[in-house]
């Protein structure tokens, strides 16, 4: 059985950079979940994000994968 985390670098390298909120709702987990699975996946050099602003308010985060993570 796949990892959070593998479904979520499956998910960003056949489909893009994509938002928390996206990634959370295609593996069927909470935002928060995701975000700790994200978290962790920067920190082992995986993935990164950039903040994308959208009209008012915060700027989302896209999460997109590193060099490393297409290897």
């Amino acid at each position: 059985m796949h990892t959070p985390a593998d479904r979520i670098l499956f998910q960003l390298k056949t489909r893009g950079p994509a938002e928390t909120l996206a990634l959370a709702q295609a593996l069927g987990i909470s935002r928060q979940a995701a975000l700790q699975h994200l978290e962790r996946l920067v920190a082992d050099g995986l993935i990164c994000h950039s903040e994308v602003r959208r009209g008012v308010g915060r700027p989302r985060r896209v999460w997109a994968l590193t060099d490393k993570a297409q290897a």
